[in-house]
């Protein structure tokens, strides 16, 4: 096949993932069906691409404002904890080494455990806990945070945080254990900075 052939067929097809196959202007009088099958590869790569490439460069104030976004569409709180269960339940399962003492989190009702990987000038977080809640919590500050300098993590007012109205809807213990995560979290930060900077 030509490049100005297929050229024609990836231009005759709009490139949005919500509705990519529905929306496609493709000619099928003029195209056989290996053509299309390429196309709709070549345009699901692209959104797929497209979208890793946002999440990559995702700043940590766009990654509270998705969460803000996202908690906004329930009104119910009960809706709202089933959305903290579902997020720590899609986290991926920490490996059993790093289930280990030096990794629980103090003041955690719950068992908590973290584990921070320094890579490329960024801090990267994994963790699990034993408490549904707890998981989803602690897998909302990793979306966030994640991936970012110390200094950005340092730097970080967590606005999303009183925006979704956690802080308002979780028992004192949880509060605490919240306010613990985060001052972990911020410590990893501290003490990857310093040993940068050495």
């Amino acid at each position: 096949m030509s490049i100005a052939k297929k050229d024609k067929c990836f231009s005759s097809w709009e490139l949005k993932s919500n509705d990519l196959l529905r929306k496609s202007k493709y000619d099928k009088a003029a195209y056989d069906d290996g053509i299309e099958t390429e196309a709709i590869g070549f345009s699901l790569t692209y959104e797929l691409n497209k979208h890793i490439k946002k999440k990559d460069i995702m700043t940590i104030n766009e990654a509270q404002d998705e969460v803000i976004e996202e908690f906004s569409d329930f009104t119910d709180w009960m809706d709202k904890y089933q959305l903290l269960i579902d997020l720590g339940n899609e986290q991926k399962p920490l490996d059993d080494k790093y289930k280990t003492e030096s990794n629980l989190i103090d003041g955690c009702q719950s068992r908590v455990w973290l584990q921070a990987d320094y890579e490329d000038g960024k801090i990267y977080f994994t963790a699990e806990s034993d408490a549904l809640i707890v998981k989803g919590i602690i897998a909302l500050l990793i979306r966030v945070l994640s991936g970012h300098t110390p200094q950005e993590i340092l730097d970080t007012d967590l606005y999303f945080i009183d925006r979704i109205g956690l802080k308002d809807h979780l028992s004192p213990t949880r509060s605490n254990g919240l306010l613990a995560m985060v001052k972990q979290i911020r410590m990893y930060a501290l003490a990857f900075k310093v040993k940068n900077e050495e």
